[in-house]
C-alpha cells in the first residue's frame, strides 16, 4: 500500500509538472474532488460519530481536517515542491513526523519519549548534513575544484 501511494503521489507531481497545470487550481480540484468522494463514501458509516459528537464540533472538524489537512496542505506541499530541488523535496516526508511531533509538544503540552527526540534528532541532522555537502560541493563547483567527467570524454581525474 506505501509503495502505491508513494507510485501515485510521484507520478501525480511529475503530471503536474509535465502538463504545466497551475498548483493552485490542479491541486484544489483534485483534492476537492477527493475530499467530497471521501464524504459521500465514507458519511454512512460516521453517522454514529458524528451524532455522538458536540454539535459545534463537527463543522469544526470538517474545517480543520477537511479543508486545511485535506486540501490546503496538499496545495502548501505540491507548491513547496515546485520551489525545491528534487533532493530536499525527497527530504520532506522524511521530516514531517518530526516536525509534527515538535508542533504537538509546543501546541498540545505532549511530551515525546526519549526515543522519539532521538528520532527526530536524527532526521534533523540528517537534514542538515545533506544541505551542508550540498552547499560544500555547490561551491567547489563554482571555484572549479570539483572534477567532473563531463560526457566520458575522461577530462576529469
Amino acid at each position: 500500500m506505501f509503495v502505491a501511494a508513494g507510485i501515485m503521489w510521484g507520478s501525480y507531481t511529475a503530471l503536474l509538472r509535465h502538463w504545466s497545470i497551475p498548483v493552485l487550481e490542479g491541486t484544489s480540484a483534485v483534492a476537492s474532488i477527493s475530499a467530497l468522494t471521501a464524504a459521500v463514501a465514507i458519511g454512512p458509516w460516521a453517522w454514529t460519530s458524528l451524532s455522538a459528537a458536540a454539535p459545534n464540533m463537527v463543522p469544526t472538524q470538517i474545517l480543520m481536517q477537511g479543508l486545511v489537512g485535506g486540501v490546503f496542505s496538499v496545495v502548501a506541499l505540491v507548491a513547496t515542491l515546485r520551489s525545491v530541488s528534487a533532493q530536499t523535496a525527497a527530504m520532506l516526508p522524511i521530516f514531517t513526523p518530526a516536525a509534527a511531533m515538535m508542533i504537538a509538544w509546543a501546541a498540545l503540552g505532549t511530551r515525546p519519549a526519549p526515543v522519539e527526540l532521538l528520532g527526530a534528532a536524527i532526521v534533523c541532522g540528517g537534514l542538515a548534513l545533506r544541505h551542508s555537502s550540498h552547499g560544500a560541493r555547490r561551491r567547489d563547483v563554482q571555484r572549479g575544484s570539483l572534477c567532473v567527467d563531463r560526457g566520458g570524454l575522461g577530462r576529469g581525474a
